[in-house]
């Protein structure tokens, strides 16, 4: 062979691989690697933005690095002793940005009103003890669960030895970064389904799998859609901030016979973490202040509720700081909260609690209230109130919730004929010492630790717990809270019960 048909045939050769070269690099430019240019959610009736040649790029990127960046475990830290084996191993999926952290991104261009940063807890604006208090929006409870898994111990990076998967989907703030307030956004559920099918074997073989729900349950199945309403939802595990009583209600989306692990609402207190992993810890310093407010009322001025209506009648209103000098009557205050209009009256509504002795959970929207954690955190006896179907309270299989809460059930109460200030007066002081006692040792189980170490007896370990020991379902849960009324004077099975 003559060199010139060596050269020439080498010449070919390097053109062909040239091509082939600019070949490749427009189909990385066609479909880049980088998540940033994901575009947002769609409302209904517009094209999906998963194409079938996107499929095939997530199906090749399903093992990339995991979209938040977790803390150390203990095993990971030098010179610490590795911890056992937690009962429950949980896989956490690698989902694209779209069904997470581009959510994120657009609430908090689209909605001032969230504050998501560190953790999705929010900045923190004071401190008390041990407790840091944070605009922590009481609908991020999917980014904090995301956060405390991926830091977690319960954690597992082998999918064939998880006995959960856990779902990283934020449908809350899916619905909520839309222009316009809508409750689902049925195209990205959709997708999300299609993804794990297309990229993961486990959720078709009936593997168990988990997801939170940062709006209250019924939010979640909107007639229009929401991600409840899907049939694939009907085989999941939902972690909720609450779980929908009404059974007429129950029925008309579809969740009938459905369980839900009920957890706390992400409230503005947070234990502050540290490195004895496992150690208990107490509230500290807040039990010690003088409470000169009887009974709070924290709360904007809508009148969502009757109760609300009544409690109207027989509060002083008050939109003030807390000012113990002050010579107004303090028995009974209505603080006026501004909601995510202005911040400043945050720390307000925090010290009005560190010195109330009551703080009142009239239903509003819904049943259960953030505020109920917040009074909690605070050292503030959270008083709720008799309704036609109790709500079901977060860890009531193990928590005694009777011994730190008062129940009205008083009929007079209901038809205005007795005011709140003079049934809450009919508690003895001793009982009232106690409840605040047992606050002291409840108050860590219902809030999310800052920052978010693993081993932190909190909120979230109480979620774990439950899981494992029911698998997300309530068969082999005795409740002892809110299931009957029991009309009798003193503690009852329902609560502090006062005729």
């Amino acid at each position: 062979m003559s060199a010139m048909s060596v050269s020439r045939r080498h010449l070919v050769i390097l053109f062909a691989a040239a091509m082939g070269g600019m070949y490749f690099v427009t189909l990385l430019y066609i479909f880049p690697k980088d998540e940033e240019t994901s575009p947002l959610p769609r409302r209904e009736g517009q094209s999906s933005h998963l194409s079938v040649v996107r499929k095939v790029y997530l199906q090749e990127d399903a093992a990339g690095q995991p979209s938040l960046t977790p803390m150390k475990r203990p095993d990971e830290r030098s010179g610490s002793a590795s911890q056992p084996s937690p009962p429950l191993k949980v896989f956490v999926y690698d989902l694209p940005r779209e069904f997470n952290l581009d959510l994120v991104d657009c609430i908090q261009v689209k909605n001032r009103c969230y504050q998501l940063q560190d953790y999705g807890m929010g900045l923190e604006f004071v401190r008390y003890g041990n407790v840091s208090f944070r605009s922590t929006h009481m609908f991020s409870l999917e980014i904090i669960l995301h956060n405390k898994l991926l830091s977690s111990t319960y954690r597992t990076l082998d999918p064939e030895e998880a006995d959960m998967f856990y779902i990283p989907y934020y449908p809350a703030l899916a619905s909520a970064c839309e222009p316009i307030n809508t409750i689902d956004n049925p195209v990205l559920d959709r997708e999300l389904w299609q993804f794990l099918t297309v990229n993961y074997p486990y959720f078709e073989q009936g593997k168990p799998h988990m997801m939170a729900l940062g709006r209250i349950e019924r939010e979640h199945a909107d007639v229009t859609g929401g991600i409840l309403k899907t049939r694939e939802s009907r085989s999941v595990t939902f972690v909720g901030i609450e779980h929908e009583s009404d059974p007429k209600t129950l029925r008309f989306i579809g969740r009938s016979g459905l369980t839900m692990v009920v957890a706390p609402y992400p409230a503005f207190g947070h234990f502050l973490s540290n490195n004895n992993f496992g150690g208990e810890s107490k509230l500290e310093g807040t039990l010690d202040m003088p409470r000169d407010v009887f009974v709070l009322f924290a709360g904007s001025r809508r009148m969502s509720h009757d109760i609300r209506q009544i409690l109207s009648q027989q509060l002083r209103s008050t939109s003030k700081k807390y000012d113990a000098s002050s010579s107004a009557d303090k028995r009974h205050v209505w603080f006026i909260t501004q909601e995510c209009r202005d911040r400043s009256w945050q720390a307000d509504l925090i010290e009005w609690m560190h010195h109330s002795v009551f703080c009142l959970q009239p239903p509003g929207d819904s049943p259960t209230r953030k505020s109920f954690y917040d009074a909690v955190q605070c050292g503030c006896i959270p008083v709720i109130f008799k309704l036609d179907y109790e709500p079901m309270y977060p860890f009531d299989d193990v928590l005694d919730y009777p011994k730190f809460t008062v129940k009205i059930t008083d009929d007079d109460f209901f038809r205005g004929k007795r005011s709140i200030v003079d049934i809450l007066q009919g508690i003895p002081e001793a009982e009232i010492a106690a409840m605040q006692e047992e606050l002291r040792q409840v108050a860590p189980l219902l809030q999310y630790s800052y920052p978010p170490l693993p081993e932190t007896k909190d909120a979230f370990d109480m979620i774990m717990k439950e899981i494992g020991r029911t698998r997300g379902g309530r068969s082999k849960v005795i409740r002892r809270y809110g299931s009957k009324v029991r009309k009798v004077v003193g503690r009852g099975a329902g609560g502090w019960i006062v005729e």
